[in-house]
């Protein structure tokens, strides 16, 4: 059960919920501004989009973890019920999950 619950820790610290946020916002734009207003083909269109997609839902994640590792001393007292990281990862595990 402890494998459970560090991987649900894992799961919640890239914040899911706000990279579905940008995911349907960058989707909605594509399909119903971007190709209905634009002459021709758009530049990213068919396969390019997806990958641009999920390069941004990568970056924007990577930037949740880094955000949380290196505030997480000012958010033990500021926000001490929204903790991503807990005392279960240390400081070398928070590093190698952002470089992965």
């Amino acid at each position: 059960m402890e494998f459970l619950k560090n991987t649900s820790a894992y799961f919640y610290i890239l914040r899911p919920k706000n990279l579905f946020l940008i995911a349907l916002t960058m989707t909605i734009l594509q399909y119903m501004v971007i190709i209905n207003f634009t002459p021709g083909t758009p530049v990213l269109h068919q396969i390019h989009f997806p990958i641009f997609v999920l390069i941004t839902l990568i970056i924007a994640g990577s930037g949740y973890l880094v955000n949380d590792i290196f505030d997480y001393e000012i958010d033990k007292i500021n926000k001490p019920d929204k903790m991503y990281f807990s005392e279960s990862f240390p400081y070398k595990v928070r590093g190698n999950i952002t470089i992965f």
